[in-house]
């Protein structure tokens, strides 16, 4: 048979994707790898696939066994990920395909779909960098807008501190590892080797020589413009790069700190001048410091002056902008309605986002904590922990809710309240907030319990009480073996399966718990003294006793056991890092150290799988889809290196936002799509408009500092979307 020659060598080419793409001329992977779930008569041809794939199995795992995946040339490795990510996502829509046109179910052969998605998986950590964006195919590829013209002379001088605190630690390698070089040796190396080596240990008279070798009557503003050429930014210095934002931020800065060290040691040489001004005393820094003999104020005050002459002030928005809105587009040519009073009821639009109408609020509350608090959101329901007692060790969170009914204020109706003393330790990893029933669930010590808020009242209560049991951990089988190290379990064990199930994962070991009346907590609240040795009043088998755990507690707390799970069973699947809920009931799971998302119905079994990234630090946000909005089939993930918007129906990304992102998330008014990007570099978050396929401007939102989307109230034109962050900071739009 073909494959067999294949296999010892005898005919086709070396490299893995060149035997797998011989296979395809034989046998097209799809009708190798899917079947109908019912059983089919036995035929020859039936045979023949079943032989095929066996071949094509053997072929990968003797390719992973033998390491031959580390071995590959750059172009092969490229070539191999690029086509397993094809084959993957033919075999996912020719079997969603048959499903839908045939009407029966098509499963996925799981042994060969686990080899194929090993075999990329494997390949992922190797990959080139510059290629991890597009390694899919995706040719609709939008990258940032260029970003320089908003730099500011003050943010310049933080890149110039960061800089110099980067040489020194270059400086120092080099240092550790040679003798100290003379000041004619270094002259010999001009000034970017003098920037290096004479950090520290040289005077400044020694550093003027290297740095300013120059012949008398030389111009200092030309010398300058000389290390500019030298390192091909001279027009940085009229404000006109050719080249990507990364690389003209790094040329500015590197002549910005030279034209610094310069002039402070000009300035030392004629006058003995060697500090700065106050301003440059604030901060982390000690700028009484000496580097290059200098102090590190007088490099900062005249790197500050030489930002001043490259740098042009950021476009300020329009009069419609929210405060510090920065626009990245222009932005002149919409149609803009006169300014017109701000008044309750107006109804938000999309160009209201589109055009940053928004007004910038703070709600004042202490479930807005920051990165200081654990924070769970979904729209209009949240809860922050806060922590009281010692250290912080004991139960107290904030649950918050918008829309509270009869309500018209422009905060949408906004009630918090505190729980206090609802577990015997702070929460368990995750916690969901679930817009759609109104409830917060939380894990803490060995329980699940569901808060609600009366939408009447505003009061908080108690809807479900749940129990998990210790299980022994379960061995899993290879399936979970998916790339070199395996999958690192994540953190978020607990997870709605669909609207009327919740479960707890752990240890490959399902919990599962229904959302019935049967199940709904009685009302009681069992508290129970931690000093009290009379505990008569409640039976013991109603209560979860756990003041033994730390010999420091002290008061009550509410201690009901809660309602056994209905179901306990293993699966192997591995507990994720982020999930994402999307339509019919399905999810969406990232993990660490894995470039994939599997995509699960209710039941935990894997329906398909979306393999578009060359990264391995996929994110999920908790509603990644367009839902709401009546769109189902886009779903909004990144990684390290980008944002891919894919359509579900094909598992393909179609559109490719190359942006660094903590994450992104989808925000939508009417059937108008866009996406916030959270970029990691902190410089705010950057919004999106997805028809457009264009930046609009970005927003003050640090890296550490969650957002989430509280979308319009259709019914009720008094109460637009609110753009909502993790210290109560927002953005209203549809109120200007």
């Amino acid at each position: 048979m073909e494959v067999d020659r294949m296999e010892n060598g005898e005919d086709g080419g070396t490299n893995l994707v060149d035997k797998i793409r011989e296979i395809e001329r034989g046998s097209p992977l799809d009708q190798l790898f899917l079947s109908q779930q019912v059983a089919v008569p036995s035929n020859n041809n039936h045979d023949q696939h079943s032989q095929d794939l066996q071949s094509l199995l053997t072929l990968i795992n003797s390719n992973l066994a033998d390491g031959s995946a580390k071995r590959e040339p750059k172009s092969i490795l490229v070539d191999t990920c690029s086509h397993l990510i094809k084959v993957i996502e033919s075999i996912y829509e020719k079997q969603k395909q048959r499903q839908s046109e045939e009407g029966s179910i098509y499963v996925a052969n799981p042994m060969g779909m686990d080899a194929l998605q090993r075999a990329l998986s494997v390949r992922i950590s190797a990959l080139p960098k510059e290629r991890s964006h597009d390694i899919d195919g995706c040719t609709s590829i939008i990258n940032p807008p260029d970003e320089f013209d908003q730099m500011t002379p003050s943010k310049m001088v933080k890149e110039v501190k960061d800089h110099i605190q980067l040489v020194k630690k270059v400086g120092r390698i080099f240092k550790d590892y040679g003798a100290k070089l003379s000041v004619d040796q270094i002259q010999e190396k001009g000034p970017k080797g003098a920037l290096l080596a004479m950090f520290d240990q040289y005077s400044a008279e020694d550093c003027l020589k290297a740095f300013c070798s120059l012949e008398e009557g030389y111009d200092d503003d030309q010398w300058i413009k000389d290390y500019a050429t030298s390192i091909d930014a001279a027009d940085s210095l009229v404000g006109s790069f050719n080249t990507d934002t990364e690389n003209k931020t790094s040329n500015a800065t590197e002549v910005c700190t030279f034209a610094g060290i310069f002039r402070a040691l000009k300035d030392h040489q004629s006058e003995g001048k060697t500090w700065g001004k106050d301003y440059f005393r604030q901060g982390g820094w000690d700028y009484e410091d000496l580097f290059y003999g200098v102090k590190l104020g007088a490099i900062l005050e005249h790197a500050k002056e030489q930002a001043d002459k490259m740098l042009m002030e950021p476009p300020s928005g329009t009069q419609y902008s929210a405060p510090f809105a920065k626009f990245h587009c222009d932005v002149s040519e919409e149609s803009v309605h006169p300014k017109r009073q701000r008044v309750s009821g107006v109804s938000a639009t999309p160009k209201d986002i589109r055009i940053c109408r928004a007004q910038h609020c703070h709600i004042k509350d202490r479930a807005f904590g920051g990165s200081r608090n654990q924070w769970s959101y979904d729209g209009t329901i949240g809860f922050s922990h806060i922590g009281s007692g010692y250290r912080g060790t004991d139960f107290h969170g904030r649950l918050y809710s918008f829309d509270r009914r009869g309500e018209k204020t422009k905060e949408r109706g906004f009630v918090s309240t505190d729980l206090y003393d609802e577990f015997w330790g702070t929460p368990n990893g995750w916690m969901i907030s679930d817009s759609t029933t109104n409830t917060v669930w939380i894990n803490a010590d060995q329980r699940i319990k569901g808060f609600s808020i009366n939408q009447d009242t505003g009061n908080a209560y108690t809807s479900y009480i749940f129990n998990v049991v210790k299980t022994p951990k379960q061995n899993p089988s290879k399936r979970e073996k998916v790339g070199n190290k395996g999958l690192c379990p994540g953190d978020v064990n607990l997870m709605l399966l669909g609207s009327n199930r919740i479960g707890y994962l752990n240890n490959y070991v399902l919990q599962e718990w229904s959302l019935n009346e049967a199940n709904s907590h009685d009302g009681t609240s069992r508290m129970y003294t931690y000093d009290d040795d009379d505990h008569s009043r409640w039976p013991e088998e109603d209560i979860l006793d756990l003041s033994d755990m730390d010999d420091s507690i002290c008061g009550e707390t509410e201690s009901t056991r809660g309602a056994k799970p209905n179901s306990v069973r293993s699966l192997d699947v591995v507990v994720p890092s982020s999930i994402g809920y999307l339509a019919d009931n399905q999810l969406a799971f990232s993990h660490e150290g894995s470039s994939q998302i599997p995509i699960y119905d209710n039941e935990l079994r894997e329906v398909s799988r979306l393999v578009g990234f060359g990264g391995d630090e996929v994110e999920i946000v908790q509603r990644p889809t367009f839902e709401r909005a009546g769109d189902k089939n886009t779903f909004v993930a990144s990684d390290s290196s980008c944002v891919k918007i894919f359509d579900l129906r094909s598992n393909k990304a179609v559109m490719t936002i190359k942006q660094q992102c903590v994450y992104s998330m989808p925000m939508y008014l009417s059937d108008a799509k866009f996406v916030c990007n959270k970029l990691r570099s902190g410089e705010g978050a950057m919004i999106w408009d997805l028809r457009s396929q264009k930046p609009l401007y970005s927003l003050p939102i640090s890296s550490d500092i969650d957002v989430d989307w509280v979308p319009a109230l259709e019914e009720d034109p008094s109460k637009p979307p609110i753009l909502l962050t993790s210290t109560g900071k927002a953005y209203k739009y549809g109120l200007y």
